[in-house]
Order: C-alpha cells, then structure tokens, then sequence
C-alpha cells in the first residue's frame, strides 16, 4: 500500500477473512490498513475460521467500530454474513440469516449511538 501511492489505490477491512487466515483483525489489521482505508466488510468469524454475525466471533466489533467513529470512518460498510455457505469465491445468507446479520449489526450501531443511513 505504502509503495503504490496513489489516493484511488485503497483498502477494505474483512475481519472475518483475517481471523480465517489466522491473524488477528482488530486492532492489528485494522492498525496496518487504517491509512487506505475505505471499505468494511461486515461479517466476524469463530477461532476456527466459522462464520458468524459481526459480534459473535472474536474480531471485537464493538471495539472496532468504537474505533472507526473516533477515528472519523466514513467509508462504507458492506453486509456481508455468508452464514449458510461460507466459501474462496462466494458466500449465501438467505433473507433470514440475513437479517439477523443486520440485525446485529444495527444493534451495535444503536448500543453506541452511531446514527447510519441505510
């Protein structure tokens, strides 16, 4: 990222794919990637690698969301719970697993007063 240079070259957040990889997505990542950063992929992850709505795995939502509000996010956030079937190129929620996804999500918004537009 630092090599490229160029204000259009920018970065998005998966905490998810992080923990998947064996790494800790926030605030390591989030730290790494902060600079370039412009999308969040919202979805969390268990310890092995199982996807879960964002707040029920181990990438610290409300950690990091806390953290994109001080730090001024004003990127976009992107649903994205893959909670039926999880795979490398593509994921499937259905309505109902994705509303709970967003449900979550919006809970943790509200849980920190963090007004959106949806």
């Amino acid at each position: 990222m630092k090599n490229i240079a160029d204000p259009h070259f920018q970065a998005i957040l998966d905490p998810a794919n992080f923990i998947q990889c064996g790494q800790t997505p926030y605030p390591d990542a989030y730290e790494a990637l902060r600079p370039w950063l412009s999308y969040v992929h919202v979805k969390d992850a268990l310890p092995g690698g199982s996807v879960v709505p964002a707040g029920e795995g181990v990438a610290h939502w409300p950690e990091l969301l806390q953290r994109l509000r001080e730090d001024g996010y004003d990127g976009f956030f992107s649903l994205e719970p893959h909670l039926s079937a999880a795979g490398q190129y593509g994921g499937f929620s259905g309505p109902d697993l994705f509303r709970r996804a967003s449900q979550a999500l919006q809970q943790m918004l509200r849980t920190m007063s963090w007004a959106y537009e949806s």
